[in-house]
């Protein structure tokens, strides 16, 4: 752990359901969406807990920038007391909107910052510190406060582009930076939430399990391989290629 991570508090759901002293939060759930099929399955783990108040916001994607455009434009039209996030190939578990609702009425004007779990590997997040990587947007729950949210930056999943963006001087973004500016615009704790509300990608066919990693290390190598060629730039000890 290096020296200017902080480690925050961490909640864990009492036996007892809290009484909200005010009115009961309602909650905002913003979906990201390429138009993938399994946004049917992410809908569905989400409408059936839903209460009077609450809405669901899905957003198209309409760049590559990992859905930061969709989320901005959604907690823009929220219109609930808190808002909640999952992509559109993530999944709520059964109860683990009722388990968050119980967090805000306990702790209204707190960030909560819950678990998301994986088909293989440890959860998500891991140890109760904001780091990149550590922690996610479908565990973030955030009080809808307006004119006092963090942005969804500008950033690309295309490393090419993303280079061209920080040569420009944008700085580079993570979910971090979205946390860390609406606790400070809010005066808001941030709280680590001990209970895994969802799971990504949770395909129960291992032949689309496997398939599905399989992609995803595909894509990686490629776009390490165009990082290392762009890196490398043109090889002067070579003559030109020659048509064959």
């Amino acid at each position: 752990m290096s020296s200017d991570e902080t480690t925050y508090d961490v909640w864990q759901p009492g036996n007892t359901p809290a009484e909200a002293p005010g009115p009961a939060p309602t909650f905002s759930i913003v979906v990201p969406t390429l138009g993938r099929e399994s946004l049917k399955r992410t809908i569905a783990s989400i409408a059936g807990q839903l209460r009077s108040g609450d809405e669901i916001l899905v957003e198209c994607l309409v760049t590559n920038d990992g859905g930061n455009a969709a989320r901005q434009r959604g907690i823009e039209a929220a219109t609930s007391s808190h808002i909640i996030f999952c992509d559109d190939d993530d999944v709520f578990v059964p109860g683990a909107i009722g388990v968050m609702r119980r967090f805000a009425a306990e702790h209204p004007r707190a960030i909560g910052i819950f678990r998301r779990g994986f088909n293989a590997g440890p959860p998500q997040w891991r140890e109760p510190i904001l780091r990149a990587g550590n922690v996610q947007s479908q565990g973030f729950l955030v009080p809808n406060v307006k004119g006092k949210l963090g942005v969804w930056g500008v950033k690309s999943r295309d490393p090419v582009e993303q280079a061209a963006l920080e040569a420009r001087g944008v700085r580079h973004w993570t979910d971090v930076h979205f946390v860390n500016e609406t606790a400070e615009l809010q005066g808001a704790r941030v709280i680590f939430c001990d209970v895994i509300v969802g799971y990504a990608r949770p395909e129960r066919n291992p032949l689309r399990r496997l398939r599905y990693r399989l992609k995803i290390r595909t894509r990686v190598r490629e776009l390490l391989s165009r990082r290392a060629q762009r890196d490398a730039g043109p090889r002067p000890d070579l003559p030109p290629s020659r048509p064959t």
